[in-house]
């Protein structure tokens, strides 16, 4: 099976299967794909599926359609990885029997774009290896009268740091090579690295060698001292060292020599190496501070590198995760409208972040009743698509026993929103029982945008009867009102998404268009004229970005 997938724009990341034998892609919601880009055309393009090949056709669009940047002219076959942009919208066209083999193609291509990254790393470490060979595992006495020059000695130690941590991306297995290797290089007795936390502002232990199972106290003055200076700090002889001498630890410790330096990436402070003896076997000297200093700066862009790449995994994991929570959102509203004899409806919602706090419904009573509800929970984002799928749940529930009526179902809703909803969060709903045979709507406003109900006289009637909004105050009753349908009236319900779409001078759509719009669209057809009415929204707002989730129900008597 073939599929898109939206690599950049609003929906990026949704994944569309190609099941239809014709799919239409256009900012109209009458489309296969719905696209919220302002540059894409009502109906604009088209998937046309002839066995096991896939053609797009652009539908004379007004900005166009590109495959691989190249305008369509005509129809173009679809390959397997080719990029579709319409507006500032890139699909990806996915065919499952291709994809193994494309693949495949596109890791080689990975493996050499980190090959190519690596180039110079990876020729120099070729070079010392030509000259030694051998790990580094004597201690730094031996390696002195090993090696011709301090120069050459310091660099095969650093290459060597390079080769251990440049394609690790896990912070502590990192910290573990670098502590490893400051051994094997300075003997020490004991080390430790602390690693920055800015939640707490501390310094906390990730890595600790030669305890032996007890704990390492680390003078503070040390420390504190190499972290101000931004330098790496040397102690050969702490004992007569003048900086050190009213510092208690290190005199209680009967510290000998220590050194201790910063990790810094940029300007951004990561942590602190420390190692230290007790004994007189060692005294370390400057060569050996620079040669400390050469391995945390190479440590800390290993370090640096390792948290970047654990931010953006963990950053994928939240889109990932959005992306699931939008799809579920999306199915959780009516798929389409429902066929109701002597009436059009048509409908559309569009969340302003990836999952928004708007939703629209239509439930069968039975067949001759039919609830419509539109809700906006304050705020936007997933707490707000939390709490509106809970609050789609009750009204569900609660319309199973609308006989009761209608406030009673309202206010059993308030009580539960009431119990779940935290801080300044609230909801309103508009909610309606249309009788279809009578014509008439019995309906509760709870503090929601008023619908507009028009009829071809121009007489204009505002739902406004019923209550607050839900969430704020529980045991509150609800006051119902009831209007009727006549033949040709137009029923519009909207969140405040619609009248607060802002255009770059931050000037709203407003309520004054919107009923020019409801005017203007009496002969259409609901779907017209809910694709009209986003089509002004649209030609307001300009390159501006939405302001606030979107929904718009249209019910036409007909």
């Amino acid at each position: 099976m073939a599929r898109l997938v939206v690599e950049s724009g609003m929906d990026e990341g949704m994944v569309y299967p190609l099941v239809e034998s014709v799919t239409t892609l256009g900012r109209g919601p009458s489309n296969t794909v719905q696209i919220a880009d302002r540059r894409a055309s009502r109906f604009h393009a088209e998937i046309v599926r002839r066995g096991a090949v896939y053609k797009l056709r652009d539908l004379r669009s007004k900005n166009g359609t590109r495959v691989q940047d190249v305008r369509v002219t005509g129809e173009v076959v679809l390959r397997h990885g080719d990029q579709i942009r319409i507006g500032q919208t890139v699909y990806v066209f996915e065919d499952e029997d291709a994809q193994d083999a494309v693949g495949h193609a596109r890791g080689a291509g990975a493996t050499s774009a980190i090959r190519l990254a690596d180039t110079t790393p990876t020729q120099m470490c070729g070079a010392v290896r030509a000259g030694s060979g051998t790990a580094l595992r004597e201690p730094l006495a031996t390696e002195r009268g090993a090696v011709s020059t301090e120069s050459q000695r310091r660099l095969r130690i650093l290459l060597q740091v390079l080769e251990k941590v440049r394609s690790l991306l896990d912070v502590d297995e990192v910290l573990r090579e670098i502590l490893d290797l400051v051994f094997e290089v300075f003997r020490p007795e004991r080390g430790v690295i602390l690693m920055y936390d800015s939640r707490s502002n501390s310094l906390v232990p990730r890595v600790v060698k030669g305890a032996d199972g007890g704990a390492i106290t680390i003078s503070r003055t040390i420390v504190q001292q190499a972290i101000v200076e931004r330098a790496s700090l040397l102690i050969s002889d702490a004992a007569a060292d003048r900086r050190f001498r009213a510092s208690e630890s290190i005199i209680l410790q009967h510290i000998r020599s220590a050194m201790c330096a910063p990790l810094f990436a940029r300007e951004t402070f990561l942590g602190v190496l420390y190692i230290d003896s007790l004994s007189h076997r060692a005294n370390y000297t400057q060569d050996e501070l620079q040669l400390l200093t050469g391995i945390t700066d190479q440590a800390a862009l290993a370090v640096s590198n390792a948290l970047l790449h654990q931010s953006l995994v963990e950053q994928n994991r939240l889109e990932r995760e959005l992306e699931i929570a939008r799809t579920i959102q999306m199915n959780l509203l009516p798929r389409r409208p429902p066929v109701v004899s002597g009436f059009e409806i048509a409908a559309m919602s569009l969340p302003a972040k990836c999952v928004g706090g708007d939703y629209y419904d239509f439930v069968e009573i039975d067949p001759d009743h039919l609830a419509i509800v539109v809700a906006d929970v304050s705020g936007k984002g997933v707490p707000a698509a939390i709490l509106t799928a809970s609050v789609r749940a009750a009204l569900q529930v609660e319309l199973r026993h609308a006989e009761a009526g209608l406030p009673v179902v309202v206010a059993n809703v308030n009580d539960m929103a009431c119990r779940d909803m935290t801080g300044d969060m609230f909801i309103s709903v508009f909610l309606g029982l249309l009788q279809i045979s009578s014509r008439r709507l019995r309906y509760i406003n709870a503090g929601h945008c008023p619908p507009i109900l028009w009829d071809t006289s121009g007489r204009e009637v505002l739902l406004d009867k019923g209550g607050c909004v839900l969430g704020v105050m529980p045991g509150r009753t609800f006051e119902q009102a009831e209007v009727r349908l006549v033949p040709h009236s137009t029923l519009l319900i909207y969140t405040d998404g619609v009248t607060d779409v802002f255009n770059e001078s931050r000037e709203a759509f407003g309520l004054a268009r919107l009923r020019h719009e409801l005017a203007e669209g009496t002969d259409m057809t609901a779907a017209a004229l809910r694709d009209a009415i986003l089509d002004a929204t649209n030609a307001h707002q300009g390159a501006a970005e939405q302001y606030d989730d979107y929904t718009l129900v249209v019910v036409k008597a007909l």
